[in-house]
């Protein structure tokens, strides 16, 4: 009786290490990154913000569609890059074949904070981040990026490198 248990025990916990690693599988994500800088051209080489999030998806598992024929196939859509719709990044996800887009601009977006009863404090947010997925046909993220960060009385700066690791961890805990 006490090896029937012991081997009913031992298949039992087999069985859940096998489900484990089957659920650990690394998923394949492709993800195409758009150009932030609206005016740079082809091939993008100093788009610091498309740069930092192509680096930073890659050193989290990301797979980032960066070939010139990919490239070829979006630049003859003649759309604005920084700036998508839905219908468009909709458009581009199913040409090239990739999971996800990100895209976004850079601008001088700026808005009030209260820190007292009547002092304000500025934050400003010059990165506008939005992610489309193929699968759901929509933006999963869509947040703008604070390079200092305010916690009480400590301040923290979000460096470039930072910024892209930063925008990959919470596509991770999206479950991509």
């Amino acid at each position: 009786m006490k090896s029937f248990l012991l081997l009913a025990l031992l298949v039992i916990s087999a069985a859940s290490l096998l489900a484990q690693t089957n659920k650990e599988e690394k998923k394949n994500v492709r993800v195409v990154v758009m150009p932030y800088d609206r005016f740079e051209r082809f091939p993008y080489r100093f788009d610091l913000i498309r740069e930092s999030l192509q680096l930073g998806l890659m050193e989290k598992g990301f797979t980032v569609v960066n070939d010139d024929t990919t490239w070829s196939i979006i630049l003859e859509k003649d759309y604005a890059l920084y700036n998508l719709s839905q219908l468009q990044a909709d458009t581009i996800i199913n040409i090239v074949n990739a999971d996800l887009i990100v895209f976004g601009n850079a601008d001088n977006f700026q808005n009030n904070r209260l820190t007292g009863l009547y002092s304000e404090k500025k934050i400003s947010r010059p990165i506008l981040v939005k992610v489309f997925d193929k699968r759901k046909h929509a933006i999963v993220l869509h947040e703008r990026i604070d390079f200092i960060q305010h916690w009480g009385l400590n301040v923290k700066e979000l460096s470039f490198r930072d910024f892209g690791i930063q925008t990959a961890y919470k596509l991770k805990q999206l479950g991509y």
